[in-house]
């Protein structure tokens, strides 16, 4: 069974393409014919027409595929614990980031029947090409070949928003700087293409239109948010039961590659709770986005936990931060003056090094751990008593159903 796959543009075999399609295919033509010549490929022939009517010596190429295209962050201090490898990443301006892929092929197909180029196996009839394997033969083109303008890129959307036109970024004019970027998945190499984002905005990696499809884990959606100002980032909590008391919990999801990370040159400010469900964020690369009707809660504490042992373990009071009795932006928790007790007074204050994804300081040496966010309302809690209703002069407890959501002030340290 052939794996899932993620096109990148247009069905590869709908022939009905619009002009901007059939221009990228004439420049693809006049390209392999380019190479043709300069191979003495005296068997290439170029019919007008849609995917796979470029043929050399009786194969056609069918497509482009690239394996886990993603990002990885670089150049960080060495005592820096190592970054979980992640779908999305959010990174402040001038920190440096290599794009990479764990494949790159092309895909020949000869006049012996359809190729389903399953597992990327090739047969005598279907020829797959790994430029990152430098598997050279008959169907590769050379690493020095020109390629076609911004064919494979990094794009930037300034506003954080995914449409059309995007700027690029980061290009790849010919095949050596292709291979320059490959690495197996979640393997290190020196040789990428590195690049200092210096406009805040969504990075994406983008392919061609119609001639490249995306496999692996990362599932064609890796990105990086670059910030030079304050963002907030949001996320929807889950109601649990901790020994008697409710409590609502969000983590970073993922295994492979988390969800989302963070670089260690930002930190969290500001913690905010608010009642409601995410508006969908998808539009902005992101997983959730707070309504502007939705209301804030206070809370009575914040805690960061590290994985699941720390839910029932003595180092939850070391973890912790109590609300303000009043809010900063709306947000009664403010890590940048952590209370660490409800009764503290502000010359015990003390600041929390923190992102959404892990707590500096928290790693083993190896690595950093993931943070679990806990959210607590307890309204008899002096001086940090909760409330679910900011409206009335009570104190009022929270419903065990309430849905709820956390969102973060993110700054550049």
């Amino acid at each position: 069974m052939a794996r899932k796959t993620y096109l990148v543009g247009p069905g590869l075999a709908d022939h009905h393409l619009n002009p901007g399609t059939m221009s990228m295919l004439r420049r693809v033509v006049a390209t392999l014919a380019l190479v043709a010549s300069t191979l003495n490929w005296s068997c290439f022939k170029a019919r007008s027409g849609g995917p796979g009517e470029i043929e050399v010596d009786g194969f056609h190429l069918q497509q482009i595929e690239i394996e886990n295209p993603r990002f990885e962050l670089r150049d960080l201090p060495a005592t820096t614990p190592a970054i979980q490898p992640a779908l999305s990443y959010w990174v402040r301006t001038g920190d440096k980031v290599a794009s990479l892929w764990s494949t790159f092929e092309e895909h020949w197909q000869g006049a012996d029947g359809a190729c389903s180029f399953v597992d990327n196996v090739g047969t005598p009839n279907c020829k797959v090409c790994d430029v990152c394997a430098n598997t050279s033969g008959g169907f590769c083109l050379p690493t020095g070949q020109a390629f076609l303008p911004n064919f494979v890129s990094v794009v930037v959307e300034p506003g954080f928003a995914i449409g059309d036109g995007a700027p690029v970024a980061l290009g790849y004019p010919n095949l050596a700087t292709i291979q320059s970027s490959c690495a197996g998945a979640g393997a290190p190499t020196s040789t990428a293409v590195i690049f200092t984002p210096q406009t805040s905005g969504l990075y994406r990696i983008k392919g061609g239109e119609g001639w490249i499809r995306i496999n692996g884990a990362t599932n064609g959606e890796s990105r990086i948010h670059v910030i030079s100002t304050p963002e907030k980032v949001a996320y929807p909590l889950v109601r649990e039961r901790v020994g008697t008391t409710d409590v609502w919990i969000w983590a970073v999801g993922g295994i492979e590659y988390w969800n989302e990370n963070f670089s260690p040159n930002l930190h969290i400010s500001r913690v905010r709770i608010a009642k409601g469900t995410c508006a969908d964020g998808s539009a902005f690369g992101r997983q959730c986005v707070v309504p502007a009707d939705a209301v804030t809660v206070k809370p009575s504490r914040v805690l960061f936990l590290l994985n699941a042992e720390d839910i029932d373990s003595p180092r939850r009071a070391q973890r912790v931060c109590y609300s303000h009795p009043t809010a900063t932006d709306e947000a009664f928790v403010d890590l940048s003056r952590c209370r660490p007790r409800a009764d503290t007074m502000t010359g015990a204050e003390v600041q929390r090094s923190a992102v959404p994804s892990f707590e500096y300081g928290s790693g083993t040496g190896t690595a950093f751990e993931r943070a679990i966010w806990e959210v607590e309302f307890n309204h008899t809690d002096p001086g940090a008593e909760a409330d679910s209703d900011l409206s009335t002069p009570a104190f009022d407890p929270m419903a065990p159903g309430e849905r709820l959501m956390i969102e973060f002030t993110i700054e550049a340290n």
